[in-house]
Order: C-alpha cells, then sequence, then structure tokens
C-alpha cells in the first residue's frame, strides 16, 4: 500500500520501463516533469517562506533585546547616573574612562558606544583649545 506522500511515483512503471511502449515512456515522462514541476514549485515557495521567517526572527530577537535593554534602564540609580554624567560634563580629561561606564549604565547598542567614541576622538583637539562636546558659554 502506498502512502499519499509516494502516491505520484509509479514504482511498477520505474522497475518495467523496458517493457514500456514509447508512448507510455512519453506519457510517464511528461508526468514526472509534471511533478518535477509541482515539487519545484513547493520548494520555492517554502524557500520564500523561511526567507521570511528568518527575517521576522531577526526582528524580533532586535525587538527583545531593546525590551531587555529598556527594563534593565528601570532600574538603574539615578543618583549614581547623575553623578556620573556631572563628572562627565565637568571633567574632560575623565571623558574617556566615562564614557564605557555610561555605556553601561544607559545600556549603549555596540553601534551607538562607537558613535560615542567617534565623536570622542574627533571632539579631543577641539577640548583642548576649550571647545569639545559641550563648549562653555
Amino acid at each position: 500500500m502506498k502512502s499519499d506522500f509516494w502516491s505520484w511515483l509509479d514504482v511498477d512503471a520505474a522497475i518495467n520501463l523496458s517493457g514500456l511502449t514509447p508512448e507510455q515512456l512519453a506519457r510517464a515522462f511528461t508526468k514526472s516533469q509534471q511533478q518535477v514541476g509541482h515539487l519545484t514549485s513547493l520548494l520555492n515557495e517554502s524557500e520564500v517562506n523561511v526567507d521570511r521567517l528568518t527575517e521576522q526572527l531577526k526582528l524580533l530577537k532586535d525587538e527583545l533585546r531593546r525590551n531587555e535593554r529598556s527594563e534593565t534602564r528601570g532600574e538603574l540609580n539615578i543618583e549614581y547616573l547623575k553623578n556620573v554624567i556631572l563628572q562627565f560634563l565637568q571633567k574632560r580629561d575623565e571623558r574617556p574612562q566615562l564614557v564605557p561606564v555610561l555605556s553601561m549604565l544607559l545600556h549603549f547598542t555596540p553601534e551607538e558606544l562607537n558613535e560615542l567614541q567617534q565623536l570622542q576622538t574627533v571632539d579631543a583637539p577641539q577640548a583642548e583649545r576649550g571647545g569639545g562636546w559641550f563648549p562653555r558659554f
């Protein structure tokens, strides 16, 4: 007894190909081509679904990470953060050491941390002249 999955496969005809007439072989070949086309179509649909689901998974993981960062930010000691920010604003020479602290406290993404570090290196010459991130008025 053949299962539904294998019902498209005519095993008897495949075994006895030598006994088939040319017309029967042509019909079997045409049927096989149709089945291959159908299976190819199903495979393409499945690949599209996999790509779509992979993209959705990536987006959901990003959203989950964002939510986790937001939750941990809610547990932040505001007084400590205030003191770190004040130190950051008041003491230019300590800024390089405070960037990682701010990154940890505020749960910067790697991109945000990289951007802040790049700003720090770009503004270092200005800081020596009294400029920098937050120039004095």
